[in-house]
């Protein structure tokens, strides 16, 4: 299987919150792909203090990272042109991850399922799992 983080459960993995360090770990010693991409990173980055960053910089940059392409980023369009012609507005960020996890035929691992209306891509939150 293949996943990729969004930046809240990457925040849940690193403050040990709920279900996600136990979760993540069991994937990632089971050999699925478990990966990150720069918007992860970036929004994971901002709230990190120097400290912690450099707790878990090795363990992040351990994990997979997906490059967006041009490709994600039409497919990111054009989920958001969807949004907006239903009278919904999704941030660019959200399409984009959604395309990328779409693109690499991943589940997107996140706890704002709601954020994420896209048929196509499947979504998991751990924290709604029994711990």
């Amino acid at each position: 299987m293949k996943y990729l983080l969004d930046a809240d459960t990457l925040i849940d993995y690193i403050l040990d919150r709920g279900n996600a360090r136990p979760r993540i770990t069991a994937m990632i010693e089971q050999g699925d792909v478990v990966a990150v991409c720069a918007i992860t990173v970036a929004e994971v980055y901002s709230g990190l203090s120097g400290k912690r960053r450099g707790i878990w910089e090795n363990w992040i940059t351990a994990l997979s990272y997906w490059h967006i392409n041009i490709d994600v980023a039409m497919r990111a369009g054009a989920y958001r042109k969807t949004a907006s012609e239903a009278g919904r507005t999704i941030p660019v960020t959200d399409a984009l991850l959604a395309a990328l996890a779409h693109e690499n035929d991943a589940t997107l691992l996140t706890s704002n399922i709601k954020d994420y209306p896209m048929k196509d891509v499947r979504i998991l939150s751990l924290r709604n799992e029994a711990a």
